[in-house]
Parts: structure tokens; C-alpha cells; sequence
């Protein structure tokens, strides 16, 4: 693994930024990679929680007759006991 030139270089590399206290390289890098792959904020992909609860992008459940109306790990109901909570997921 560190025999190979490319990972002893990004090493070097990494290690002087971290020296300098600029920044921590993994930020550094981290936006690099941001850049060069298109990421893009959550909303663009699932929708703001506004939108998802207006129903434009709604929150789909693995389990047949169990369609959620809002957010994610919502539970159904106030459950009184731990077994009831468990069961209502």
C-alpha cells in the first residue's frame, strides 16, 4: 500500500497541510473531490421537508400497507412500552 509512489505522495501532501494548521487536509480534500464528482446538496435529491410533506417528493415504505405521510422514522401512534414502538415500525 505505501510502496505505491501515488499514496506516498498524497501522504507527504496531506501531512504539510495538517503541519501547517491551515486546515484539516481531509476538508481540503474532501472539497476537491466535491468539485470534481458534481455533488450537490441534499434538496436537489429528496426534496426540502416542506416539499416532501406537500407531497411532491414522498417518503416510501418497504413495507406493504405502511405509507408514511411525513419524514422518516415517524411512529404511529404514542406508544406506552418499547414492544409497542417496536412494533409500530
Amino acid at each position: 500500500f505505501l510502496s505505491n509512489p501515488f499514496v506516498f505522495i498524497m501522504l507527504n501532501i496531506v501531512l504539510a497541510i495538517e503541519a501547517t494548521g491551515i486546515c484539516a487536509a481531509s476538508w481540503f480534500f474532501g472539497t476537491i473531490h466535491k468539485k470534481v464528482a458534481g455533488f450537490q446538496l441534499d434538496e436537489v435529491y429528496v426534496g426540502t421537508a416542506e416539499e416532501r410533506a406537500a407531497g411532491k417528493h414522498p417518503d416510501r415504505s418497504f413495507h406493504p400497507g405502511r405509507d408514511f405521510s411525513m419524514g422518516t422514522n415517524v411512529l404511529v401512534g404514542n406508544p406506552a412500552t418499547w414492544e409497542e414502538a417496536i412494533d409500530n415500525l
